[in-house]
């Protein structure tokens, strides 16, 4: 299989702790707001149908500027943005977008402790994990 077919996967990251930030705000979001939590949903599958170049050609994942290594998955038509990462595995299996931190965004301006919060996350896993040549 080449880089290009390898399959991507949109996953959350998961602290040593074992807790996942992203998965309680999307659980709290299934809750009080279903219909946008199946948004949410259709958007991770799309792309993990596609991958993350096709997903930056449609605007659904872009590099956050600033961030070294850090994306914004955009749920448009919500004002929801997941802070992300890649990774790979170290046998190279399999490539991951790593939600790592989330917020609704009321305005222009995205809240930097969030995105702060993906930028720890990123490092926390790569100690942990490797950075899978990423």
């Amino acid at each position: 299989m080449t880089e290009r077919e390898l399959p991507w996967r949109l996953d959350l990251y998961e602290r040593a702790d074992g807790t996942k930030p992203v998965e309680e705000f999307v659980r709290a979001l299934q809750r009080s707001r279903p219909a946008e939590h199946r948004k949410v949903l259709s958007k991770f599958k799309l792309f993990e149908v596609h991958g993350l170049q096709a997903a930056m050609d449609i605007k659904l994942v872009a590099p956050l500027r600033g961030y070294s290594g850090i994306y914004e998955v955009r749920i448009k038509g919500t004002g929801f943005r997941f802070y992300s990462f890649t990774w790979r595995d170290k046998a190279g299996a399999r490539r991951c977008l790593l939600a790592a931190s989330a917020e609704e965004k009321s305005g222009k301006e995205a809240d930097d402790k969030i995105i702060q919060a993906a930028a720890a996350a990123r490092e926390d896993w790569y100690r942990r994990f490797g950075n899978g040549g990423e």
